[in-house]
């Protein structure tokens, strides 16, 4: 039986739509106190009939925090819209990259902390913070 959930996992994989990231300017989701003040940048993407909404930081290397994910049956509205209805989102833009999809050979140095890891991946933090916006490479 286990094997054939594997099967099914692997021949039919979720298809993810593009993710979208824009800046936070409501919270219409209760229980989720003042996490618009501390992580006021959003990512969001629709997977097999549910949109997926996560709060980030709008700095830096852009954490994402799953823990504080949302998610919503699709109900014949598009994602955009969702968007701007739950989150009250500005600034939209469309990612590079769709949810999962990785850099084959993407360099990842040693470091002791955030900060030492963005002076090895971009010459700024304004740099770092663009990547994150975009997913694209320096």
């Amino acid at each position: 039986m286990l094997q054939l959930a594997m099967n099914n996992i692997i021949n039919h994989p979720a298809k993810y739509s593009p993710a979208l990231t824009f800046d936070v300017t409501q919270q219409t989701i209760r229980y989720t106190g003042g996490i618009v003040r501390a992580l006021p940048r959003g990512v969001a993407y629709e997977v097999d009939g549910f949109f997926i909404g996560m709060f980030a930081d709008d700095v830096g290397l852009r954490a994402i925090t799953p823990g504080y994910a949302m998610t919503q049956a699709v109900t014949g509205v598009e994602l955009h819209s969702w968007v701007e209805n739950v989150f009250g989102a500005k600034n939209i833009i469309e990612m590079l990259n769709r949810p999962g999809e990785c850099y084959r050979r993407k360099w990842r140095p040693g470091s002791d902390g955030a900060r030492h890891s963005q002076l090895y991946l971009a010459p700024s933090a304004h740099a770092i913070t663009q990547i994150g916006i975009y997913g694209a490479p320096i």
